[in-house]
């Protein structure tokens, strides 16, 4: 069949589609919200993560804490860690007349909070058939469990239309991840979900903050039912602005569709979209938002168009455009028949580094380009041959079940060790590496 032939209807075709989502907004102009309440953290779906000797807060409702049932110090909102090993931990709270089991809700990471990194990964997409998409996802969490960051966000649409078997399959595919994973909602999660009701069941809230020392992340939900954008609505604006209020020295305002975005996408022909000098996919309050992100100089992290990965710089402020895991999308039928290349996507999600309170390294990885062979050269010794393929170095945090020392070259390389495990620690440049790690 000759596709070409229905480009004298488009006009047609896109009035019907254009009366159809004009229906769909006006019936159903907001996703739903399960915003977590100060005192519902920390939990099994929004863990805190500390550091050895580190805290965590809580609001000031929590009483006592129990970290694997032994009393916590909490001192003015703050729990205090002392001689945890690094990991998952069970929590429990008083708040009230209550006690609260709170389940895995405590993660210790190597990571100190003035240098660390995180990773942001988006636009999984697992369809309920083929394998190939569920192997790439697999793949990329195993990648990124090897990488070793302090902790993960994920950026929504994991499924394609909301189905148990969609979410299911997600499931498998992130599970070889040991590492807290922070959920947030993406448009093809309200395909059927448009209140995301079921969402919440499996993963907790759809708008959330969590902060590591003094880092604030602000995940929120400005989601349209059924569409590709969304916008702030007064309650939404007033939520966002209250959690970027928060003290911190650095924060992120993470969320699934691009607040400002440079790239061009079959969708910057209506206004509503472009405006000019910059497109948003968050078409209502957009300007109201954007004055909350300049007044508390928030960078902003996002995925939903799959094949953009650039940074883009608006008024002073950081927008990162994420790329999506699997390359389930190729730039659409409609973008092909008005004379557009079939764009590639996917294979890919994003490393962030801070250091000092500042962000010093912010790049994407292809899962192509970075592999990480481990080879048991003797009982002592383990070789690992690391390929990095992109044009610049990749933070490594490499875990080994053992107290160990670590060269490249005959040169040391950082190790950090807790207990009878050490993370060996450094940026592999481009090209072939080897590092040798032995037991000591």
């Amino acid at each position: 069949m000759n596709l070409t032939r229905l480009k004298p209807y488009l006009p047609s075709l896109f009035f019907v589609l254009a009366l159809c989502v004009l229906v769909l907004s006006l019936w159903r102009p907001h996703a739903g919200h399960h915003r977590m309440e100060e005192g519902d953290f920390p939990n099994e779906y929004v863990p805190a993560v500390t550091w050895p000797l580190g805290y965590f807060e809580v609001a000031p409702e929590i009483e006592n804490v129990w970290i694997d049932n032994v009393p916590a110090r909490v001192e003015n909102g703050r729990v205090w860690v002392d001689n945890l090993t690094i990991g998952w931990h069970q929590l429990k709270v008083r708040r009230g007349d209550s006690i609260e089991d709170r389940g895995r809700a405590l993660y210790v990471t190597p990571f100190g909070p003035d240098n660390f990194f995180w990773v942001f990964v988006t636009d999984v997409h697992i369809a309920r058939f083929g394998k190939y998409l569920r192997e790439v996802a697999e793949n990329g969490f195993k990648l990124i469990n090897e990488i070793g960051p302090a902790f993960v966000f994920c950026g929504g649409d994991v499924t394609d239309y909301a189905l148990d078997s969609e979410y299911e399959g997600f499931l498998k595919c992130r599970k070889s991840l040991e590492l807290p994973l922070y959920m947030i909602p993406g448009n093809h999660e309200t395909y059927i979900d448009p209140d995301l009701d079921h969402w919440s069941e499996m993963f907790g809230p759809t708008d959330y903050s969590v902060k590591f020392g003094d880092a604030l992340f602000v995940a929120a939900n400005v989601l349209g039912p059924y569409r590709s954008w969304g916008g702030a609505t007064r309650e939404d604006l007033e939520w966002i602005d209250n959690q970027l209020s928060r003290d911190g020295k650095i924060k992120f305002f993470l969320n699934h569709l691009p607040v400002v975005y440079s790239q061009t996408t079959i969708y910057t022909i209506f206004p509503l979209i472009n405006r000019g000098e910059y497109n948003t996919c968050v078409c209502r309050g957009t300007e109201e938002l954007l004055e909350i992100l300049r007044r508390e100089n928030a960078i902003s992290v996002f995925g939903h168009w799959h094949v953009f990965d650039e940074p883009f710089v608006y008024e002073n402020l950081l927008f990162f455009h994420v790329p999506s895991l699997t390359p389930n999308s190729k730039g659409g039928l409609i973008r092909w028949l008005l004379g557009g290349g079939m764009m590639a996507g996917g294979y890919g999600f994003y490393i962030f580094r801070v250091e000092n309170w500042k962000l010093t390294y912010a790049h994407p990885i292809d899962i192509r380009k970075l592999e990480i062979v481990r080879e048991k050269a003797s009982d002592s010794v383990v070789v690992v041959r690391i390929r990095n393929d992109h044009p610049y170095p990749v933070p490594l945090n490499l875990k080994f079940d053992f107290r160990c020392g670590a060269s490249i070259d005959g040169k040391p390389v950082s190790c950090v060790t807790y207990g009878q495990v050490s993370w060996v620690r450094f940026d592999a440049p481009s090209g072939l590496t080897t590092l040798t790690v032995r037991r000591i």
